[in-house]
């Protein structure tokens, strides 16, 4: 099982292929996914910097314990 943060980087590898042009497809979690795909892999990327805000990069989806909110405290004086 692969935490948020192998995955963002598994997107993010497969966002720069293909903006460089050096490949036409790319297999992700099961999906193939084309040039003209491009956007999908930006969906995803979003997706997943999103839960990393939420549950921390080194958070496994699937596993048995439940993800930790991360709260944060700020202070104005």
């Amino acid at each position: 099982m692969e935490s948020l943060k192998d995955k963002l980087i598994r997107v993010q590898k497969a966002i720069r292929k293909l903006e460089d042009g050096s490949v036409s497809s790319y297999e992700i979690e099961g999906r193939k996914i084309t040039y003209n795909n491009i956007s999908i892999l930006y969906k995803r990327e979003n997706e997943l910097i999103k839960q990393i805000e939420e549950y921390g990069a080194d958070y496994i989806p699937g596993n048995s314990s439940k993800p930790k909110k991360r709260v944060a405290v700020v202070s104005f004086r």
